[in-house]
């Protein structure tokens, strides 16, 4: 990357791609996780000679035991407590490293979490399975998916279920109007668990 690119690479919604092939938000959402683990990202770059992204975390005491619940917090951020009731949510993204990190965030907040990567793995699971209290969806799902038409069909399927929309996308709101509540990326982990409380508690 030249020098001004690099200077706005973790900026939101900053590519060099163009819209219909990327949002602009990878490096964002990385930054995001990794400075509220305390960490650091570091970007080593130049014209012709390649990207090097380096992210340094915290070392975990190795006489803590392993497991998301374990998991390292900074001590100026105080960990958001975990949503009553151990609610089983749907998470739906088709980037596979996103839904990952979706999913264990959910799992940091006492959700029993299940993934599903495409818009039809979503609806086969709430199928087969009644026990979901929520579906948490990314908007742009590709191949000409998207959350909105997801959200409809789960919702003739279950009429009861919670639905939760996220996005790194700018989205207008006046179309959104009725349509699930969208938390916007990135997102906190505070932010996260005030909307899920907002959404299955409303």
């Amino acid at each position: 990357m030249t020098p001004d690119v690099a200077s706005r690479a973790i900026e939101p919604f900053f590519t060099t791609k163009g819209d219909k092939h990327a949002s602009g938000m990878g490096l964002s959402l990385a930054f995001g996780a990794v400075k509220q683990a305390n960490g650091e990202l570091r970007i080593d770059t130049a014209p012709g000679r390649g990207t090097t992204v380096t992210l340094i975390l915290p070392a975990l005491d190795a006489s803590t035991p392993a497991g998301p619940k374990s998991a390292p917090f900074p001590d100026d951020i105080v960990r958001p407590e975990p949503l009553a009731g151990r609610p089983r949510v749907l998470v739906v993204d088709d980037d596979p490293p996103v839904l990952s990190v979706m999913t264990q965030q959910l799992r940091w907040l006492g959700c029993e979490a299940i993934g599903a990567s495409s818009a039809d793995a979503a609806l086969r699971l709430l199928l087969a399975d009644q026990s979901f209290a929520l579906m948490f969806s990314d908007i742009d799902l590709g191949s000409g998916q998207d959350g909105f038409a997801l959200a409809r069909e789960a919702r003739r399927l279950r009429p009861s279920l919670r639905v939760l929309l996220t996005t790194g996308k700018l989205i207008d709101r006046g179309e959104a109007e009725d349509h699930p509540p969208i938390l916007p990326k990135p997102f906190t982990q505070r932010d996260l668990a005030d909307k899920l409380r907002e959404v299955l508690d409303p």
